[in-house]
């Protein structure tokens, strides 16, 4: 995860959150790109929907899954195949970088 802190215009102190999976590879093309997408962002450009225990908390998790997203305006920040790997803005505070297969 990464923790970023601006300073505005006005003097206001800004926190912005970049999450990411321990098992997301990052990489950066020169150029980026927005696009509208939907579906299951993972944490790795392969499709697993295998249940597991989560190892921190007593949480079932759906394979690779972070977050399913509709319609969503991303960041394209690199590609492998049909996948493509995002940035997309969760909220206020925090984004996601993650893998959505390309339909």
């Amino acid at each position: 995860m990464f923790t970023i802190f601006s300073i505005n215009f006005d003097n206001r102190l800004v926190k912005r959150r970049i999450e990411y999976h321990s098992d997301t590879k990052i990489s950066v093309f020169s150029e980026l790109k927005e696009k509208q997408i939907s579906g299951v962002l993972r944490s790795t450009p392969v499709v697993n929907d295998n249940l597991y225990q989560d190892p921190c908390v007593s949480q079932k998790i759906i394979g690779n899954q972070i977050l399913e997203i509709n319609d969503a305006k991303v960041v394209v920040l690199d590609c492998k195949k049909d996948w493509l790997l995002v940035l997309h803005n969760k909220d206020n505070e925090h984004s996601i970088i993650g893998w959505i297969k390309e339909e």
